[in-house]
């Protein structure tokens, strides 16, 4: 069955429509592509793994990328989140030291550049992941923790994690004394 134009204009779509609806379609096409270029967050949940509780007002050290020397002291909250945001452009970055915590000039709501890994650790907690000694951080894939979430393994207790996309769970316990005596070697 051929439909004529007759029938197209019986509906009321025609040229002038098309173009009405033009404006309409790259505004939408043009938020969507917004968000995706805008700084995203990235919230590392440090939790003790014996419990499940969060470890509050203590810090991570955190890089973003492989080739980064220095990491970023970035406190956590009263929920046990450090944030850290991620963008793309240049002009939106920033990293600025807000007082001294944790032994080091901390670093609150850094804005960083993309980069395809994070790596963290923590000075006065031990992580729940089993890694090679010779690495000071574990390492992950950023765009997994922004798909889906990802988490440390926990091998101090049986608490688990389910984590959101965006966030990143990172399992800690306690350094025990020894631990805490050899750290100062």
């Amino acid at each position: 069955m051929e439909m004529s134009n007759d029938g197209i204009r019986a509906f009321g779509w025609n040229a002038r429509n098309q173009l009405a609806t033009l404006p309409f379609l790259i505004v939408i096409l043009a938020g969507s592509l917004g968000t995706a270029l805008r700084a995203q967050e990235i919230r590392i949940k440090v939790l003790d793994g014996r419990n499940g509780r969060p470890i509050t007002n203590e810090c991570v050290n955190v890089w973003v990328g492989k080739r980064t020397v220095a990491s970023m002291l970035i406190p956590t909250n009263k929920d046990g989140i450090a944030l850290l945001h991620l963008t793309d452009n240049d002009t939106e970055t920033g990293v600025q030291s807000h007082g001294s915590a944790c032994g080091g000039s901390v670093i609150i709501d850094p804005v960083v550049k993309y980069a395809d890994t994070l790596g963290i650790n923590s000075g006065y907690y031990m992580s729940c992941q089993i890694h090679p000694p010779d690495s000071p951080r574990l390492s992950f894939s950023v765009k997994k923790v922004l798909q889906s979430g990802d988490s440390t393994t926990n091998v101090c207790g049986k608490v688990e994690a389910s984590p959101k996309p965006g966030e990143l769970v990172y399992f800690v316990r306690p350094r025990t004394w020894w631990e805490r005596m050899k750290q100062r070697d």
